[in-house]
């Protein structure tokens, strides 16, 4: 969905989650009685979907101060809600045939300086492998309950000095950078190269997949060169 209202003239930006989470029986009922075409969707989104839902508000907030103002993409890999009571994520068939069908062209539409703000640890390891040309900020989930994505700030709309700065330079670096920013930054510029571990919240960033170990290999392969950030 592409949000232009309240929204400024000017660069835009990509917010990308994983997938839909779950609907309550509210948002169930609007499109069992409604339907689903195109049609419904903006009906239900101007309703001001965007601004009631955590995600959206929280997600606002972090752009507000990061500097892209313009329109917001909002979209997933993954369009569909996964089954109630599943908690791991989507199959990587399901990512690839949703990516392709979708994801891909809702990319390429969108002009090449907006960049993509990845919500959570597996959309930021997707969007820095899928899209090499785009600008990937990647950042903790914003309803997320470890309590990374608000500590990414020192007030209510003002990033601390150290995360400002990191978002400055993935916006203004004359190549696409992709970082994955937290108050305490690993960066993950794909232009240079040591294969490492990379910090992610609670856990470790990997390449492909949350359980491998990021192996030399698999970062050759995910086309990503590593630097760390010194402290």
């Amino acid at each position: 969905m592409l949000q232009t209202q309240g929204r400024r003239a000017g660069i835009g930006s990509i917010a990308l989650g994983l997938n839909p989470g779950q609907t309550c029986p509210k948002h169930r009922d609007f499109f069992i009685q409604r339907g689903t075409s195109f049609d419904q969707v903006l009906e239900f989104w101007s309703k001001g979907q965007p601004d009631r839902h955590r995600y959206h508000i929280q997600t606002k907030r972090f752009l507000h101060c990061a500097g892209p103002m313009g329109p917001i993409l909002w979209t997933e890999p993954v369009k569909c809600e996964k089954p109630p009571g599943m908690r791991r994520d989507p199959p990587f068939s399901t990512y690839r045939s949703c990516v392709s069908r979708y994801l891909a062209s809702e990319v390429a539409a969108v002009p090449v300086n907006w960049p993509i703000v990845a919500l959570g640890c597996k959309a930021c390891e997707l969007a820095t492998i899928l899209f090499p040309a785009r600008r990937v900020i990647g950042i903790p989930h914003p309803t997320g309950s470890h309590g990374g994505f608000f500590r990414l700030f020192r007030g209510e709309f003002a990033l601390k000095t150290r995360v400002e700065a990191q978002v400055r330079d993935v916006l203004t670096s004359p190549e696409p950078l992709a970082y994955w920013v937290t108050d305490s930054q690993l960066a993950l510029p794909n232009n240079s190269l040591q294969p490492t571990r990379l910090a992610c919240g609670h856990g470790v960033l990997n390449c492909l997949s949350h359980k491998a170990q990021p192996t030399a290999s698999r970062l050759r392969l995910a086309g990503l060169r590593v630097g760390v950030d010194s402290q």
